[in-house]
């Protein structure tokens, strides 16, 4: 009789499999309108600073990721990756980047074709752009360069748009899953296959992104998973739990800490800093959830 595929590797062909069906449907990630209109105004004006377009893209992980990519191309050819929005901004300069907001396509990265897509995408949206900001004040103080920590908050959740954007009414399965209690990640491999980590360090990989960029959005798994020690990760992994508390007011998980022991180890964190962010970010939401 013939032997079967061993279960890891049939696995792993689903993954793959999944991978490639995912991404073949993701054309390019969408640009906010209001970014493109904005680094117009920017972009004409003689007052306009390389700062002002960083502030601009800023909050938006489609343009954030369409600089990088061209920033990394053949064309250039540097020795090194860039890996922060910063860093793209000043190399590309005002013409380039004024060239490519004129051309930039307005998909549906945050809007669906119903209320319930559009809801949930731009949840991600404001969840990415706090995490960000959480990203860079955390990195600033471990040692981690902030305009990269600000950049990958802002893409961590990039994987879960192209998963949705793929196939909106599987992913109304992730979420019903994860309704009735499973964490995101597994719901979305229950469905899929794959997660959005996976999703988005592929994605990533194929547009020659840094890989200390790459790895930094596998803000999940700890060194002894992934085999490599990411401090970038490490930043992610906590202003991803910190936008968490701030949102539920939950700092008590049943089955795991709110932010990983590896996280606190990787960065050298002292125990009562990350006690004290925890306690910051559930006072953030007892003072929402008081003035709501």
């Amino acid at each position: 009789m013939r032997e079967g595929k061993p279960m890891g590797t049939k696995l792993e062909t689903e993954k793959q499999k999944s991978l490639e069906d995912i991404l073949s449907k993701v054309r390019e990630i969408a640009v906010l309108p209001q970014v493109v209109h904005q680094l117009m105004e920017i972009t004409e004006s003689s007052d306009g600073s390389p700062a002002d377009i960083e502030k601009a893209v800023g909050i938006d992980p489609g343009f954030t990721a369409k600089l990088l990519t061209i920033a990394n191309s053949a064309q250039f050819a540097l020795p090194r990756k860039v890996v922060s929005l910063r860093e793209a901004c000043l190399m590309l300069g005002f013409k380039q980047i004024r060239a490519v907001a004129l051309s930039a396509g307005v998909f549906d990265l945050f809007v669906g074709k119903n209320d319930r897509e559009s809801v949930r995408r731009r949840d991600w949206w404001r969840f990415s752009v706090d995490a960000a900001a959480l990203a860079r004040q955390i990195a600033s103080q471990c040692g981690v360069v902030p305009s990269e920590a600000y950049t990958a908050g802002l893409l961590h959740y990039v994987g879960k748009t192209l998963i949705d954007q793929s196939d909106p009414t599987a992913y109304d399965k992730v979420m019903h899953v994860v309704e009735k209690g499973a964490p995101e990640r597994l719901a979305e491999r229950i469905v899929f296959a794959v997660d959005h980590i996976d999703v988005a360090q592929e994605m990533f990989l194929r547009w020659r992104f840094a890989d200390e960029l790459i790895a930094g959005l596998n803000y999940l798994d700890s060194p002894e998973i992934t085999g490599k020690e990411s401090r970038l990760a490490a930043v992610t992994h906590i202003a991803n739990a910190l936008v968490k508390v701030s949102r539920t007011g939950v700092v008590n998980e049943e089955d795991s800490p709110v932010i990983a022991e590896w996280a606190i180890k990787l960065l050298d964190v002292d125990p009562r800093t990350a006690d004290s962010w925890i306690q910051s970010a559930a006072l953030e939401h007892a003072v929402a959830a008081e003035a709501a």
